[in-house]
């Protein structure tokens, strides 16, 4: 079986509100094929949608929605969510540039573990997007050479914090 992936918030809630469950078949509920139901190919394409992501089996046949990366049927079954490890292992697998993961939320001890990959990567995505991380975290994460540009960025924030509070 081909594997197909939605990403999905945290209630399991498609971005218009549909709920989803783990195991169940979904039926769209109109024969226009622009409104049924969607997944993407790659987890790196699912994860802009949201947080979790489940792995779909299309029950009727698979069309290209939008973009190269969205597909979509007219019916669908939700067969697993994915663990958070296995989320990582399929962005680094699809060589998921660093900034992409931003939608993820990682925390610093789970970029810790691909700590490699983003040192080949997008290092401005870690240094500017990712702002659960501390200064010292970015750091650790980023090339030494990068230092000043966070340092730079984290006054930047201060900055524009302290003018948003006057």
């Amino acid at each position: 079986m081909k594997r197909y992936y939605k990403g999905l918030d945290e209630n399991l809630c498609a971005r218009n509100g549909f709920q989803y469950e783990i195991g169940k078949a979904f039926t769209a509920d109109t024969d226009d094929s622009w409104r049924w139901l969607h997944f993407a190919k790659k987890v790196t394409d699912a994860i802009r949608y949201g947080p979790r992501i489940v792995e779909v089996e299309p029950l009727t046949a698979v069309c290209r929605y939008g973009s190269y990366a969205d597909m979509n049927a007219e019916k669908i079954r939700i067969v697993r969510e994915l663990s958070r490890d296995e989320i990582i292992d399929k962005l680094i697998e699809e060589k998921c540039l660093v900034y992409q993961m931003v939608y993820f939320e990682p925390t610093y001890e789970e970029l810790l573990r691909i700590r490699d990959h983003i040192r080949r990567g997008d290092h401005m995505g870690i240094c500017c997007e990712f702002d659960w991380l501390t200064a010292e975290q970015k750091m650790s994460l980023l090339p030494k050479s990068w230092a000043g540009r966070v340092r730079t960025h984290e006054l930047s924030k201060a900055i524009l914090g302290a003018e948003a509070h006057r």
